[in-house]
């Protein structure tokens, strides 16, 4: 069906051996360039726009559900059945540089967790049809907001629910963690109220990007959600910020708690939380992937809107859930987004008609060390064509 793949490893994995079900990883995808001393830089060694008929042709597949005879042309739709394949949401497309995918993985674990990414497809293949991008957050999340998406002041939710955001005020795109993000000139983001989408125990989490652009001094609310004129413990939750510190969340039975956090008029931080019951039990809140000391009290939704973003502040993917968020699950949602290389790839390989899979490395290295980039096993140094693949030049 495809004539291209590339082998993934999420190789920014931190949480030692625990193993995370359904996660979603941002695939950071650009061609492979070279620099004025002839080095190749960033992006993916033999991988071309130009060989992408479209992009909605692309499938993911785990490693762990492709079997050796893949490598044969007529077994390739083996591994792509529809039951196989993984879900995906393909954030931005730019082939004029850096596109965002977000990719579900049935599961998690290391540094050596490993998917495939295909392409290419052949003339006269059909395509087995992908699984809605839905699919990719319908593991517990209520909304997912990527700030790609803002249009007309406002933003879709890439979720099954598919709840708007919108801006009261004016809107505009900056550079952000992943890709671009909103900055609020004036006004807020407002999201409707989800509790009535909670769980009957009111399990609830909450996390995104914030950079504070306008911020000078003094305490600043920057997401909540209230009743009335103003945060209390018993009408909602709230994040507030100053420079250095972040945060109180506000809830029944005590004001909260902080935490250090990198200078917020300088630096992107992400701040998130986790209830998991709306009358007892212990919270959970974190920042860059730190976790504060647990606490008592709980979070209570409200039934007023969610202000997520606040006048002289940019914000990027924001997500609620009502499903359990681990502590290892709140610390990869921000390495996974915030290190530019937690998805590593291998050399572009090819699958001939002859049967024979053929890697792109004497292009990108000097002296190719073919064993450093094949899969043992499937290709022999014999079977390198040096040179075939021009990526990069015109």
């Amino acid at each position: 069906v495809f004539a291209d793949y590339v082998d993934i490893t999420v190789a920014g994995f931190k949480s030692g051996t625990t193993s995370l079900t359904d996660f979603p990883v941002l695939v950071r995808l650009n061609e492979a360039k070279r620099n004025s001393t002839g080095a190749v830089v960033g992006g993916v060694p033999g991988f071309h726009y130009a060989s992408v008929f479209s992009p909605e042709e692309i499938r993911f597949v785990a490693i762990s559900n492709i079997q050796e005879s893949a490598v044969q042309p007529e077994d390739i739709s083996n591994p792509l059945s529809r039951d196989r394949i993984l879900p995906y949401e393909i954030e931005t497309w730019n082939t004029k540089g850096e596109s965002l995918i977000w990719v579900k993985l049935p599961q998690l674990t290391g540094t050596a967790t490993k998917f495939r990414m295909y392409w290419n497809r052949r003339r006269g293949a059909e395509v087995v049809p992908d699984k809605y991008h839905s699919d990719t957050w319908n593991e517990g999340y209520l909304a997912v907001w990527h700030m790609n998406g803002l249009v007309d002041g406002a933003i879709a939710n890439s979720t099954e629910l598919g709840a708007v955001f919108n801006a009261t005020g004016n809107v505009s795109l900056v550079s952000a963690q992943a890709g671009r993000g909103a900055y609020v000139k004036d006004g807020d983001l407002i999201a409707p109220d989800f509790s009535p989408y909670l769980e009957e125990n009111g399990r609830f989490a909450f996390s995104g990007f914030y950079f504070g652009d306008d911020y000078v001094s003094g305490n600043k609310i920057i997401a909540g959600q209230k009743a009335g004129n103003a945060y209390t413990q018993a009408d909602g939750w709230a994040f507030l910020i100053t420079r250095t510190t972040l945060f109180y969340y506000f809830m029944s039975g005590n004001n909260g708690q902080s935490i250090g956090c990198s200078d917020i008029s300088k630096n992107w931080n992400h701040f998130a939380f986790y209830s998991p019951q709306n009358e007892t039990g212990t919270k959970y809140a974190y920042c860059n992937g730190t976790p504060l000391t647990a606490k008592s009290g709980h979070i209570i939704p409200n039934g007023a809107p969610f202000r997520l973003g606040v006048k002289g502040f940019s914000v990027d993917e924001l997500r609620l859930s009502k499903a359990e968020r681990s502590a290892a699950w709140m610390k990869e949602e921000y390495n996974s987004v915030n290190d530019k290389e937690y998805c590593v790839f291998s050399l572009v390989n090819q699958l001939q008609s002859d049967g024979v899979t053929r890697a792109w490395v004497n292009y990108w290295t000097k002296e190719p060390k073919v064993t450093e980039y094949v899969e043992k096993g499937k290709l022999k140094a014999s079977d390198v064509v040096p040179g075939t693949l021009k990526v990069g030049e015109d």
